[in-house]
């Protein structure tokens, strides 16, 4: 019997100075005026397996899908999609956003420049508005282990 394999990917937690209005809103509760994000490397990938954006990614644990931004679909013409109306927090006209989901191939890095595998996920791109750019639940983060420590900051993904 085979020795089960994996490798790890470790990102740090970024601190990040929030807008005025928030910041001094932390600062009434006697909070650290600053918020918490896990943004990871990431290589958006075409369906051949070319390259077509690297950037960083917001890692969002309640987020369903990740979600990309629409003008990546112009380059990929072949990708098969299914339209889809999105919402936010609440489920309200003002939140929902038309998107085109479909499953894309993204390697992820870490602060070493360690590479993860091709991973296949469902990601939500999204048509007429900016996005920030977040990794979600399906096809990534519900099929891999991952982890935070807290007292090191850093977040922690195994393949």
């Amino acid at each position: 019997m085979g020795k089960h394999r994996f490798m790890q990917l470790k990102v740090s937690l970024n601190e990040i100075e929030p807008k005025s209005d928030l910041k001094s809103k932390l600062m009434q509760l006697g909070i650290a005026p600053l918020t918490e994000r896990i943004f990871i490397p990431i290589q958006i990938l075409n369906i051949d397996k070319t390259l077509l954006l690297e950037t960083k990614a917001v890692v969002d644990t309640g987020a369903i899908f990740s979600l990309l931004p629409g003008y990546l679909l112009t380059q990929i013409p072949n990708l098969q999609t299914i339209s889809y109306e999105m919402w936010g927090i609440v489920d309200t006209k003002e939140c929902k956003i038309e998107v085109e989901l479909a499953n894309i191939p993204v390697i992820l890095k870490d602060d070493s420049n360690n590479c993860s595998p091709v991973v296949l996920i469902t990601a939500a791109f999204a048509k007429k508005v900016k996005v920030p750019i977040l990794l979600g639940m399906k096809g990534l983060l519900a099929n891999y282990s991952y982890s935070f420590d807290a007292k090191n900051k850093l977040f922690m993904i195994d393949f």
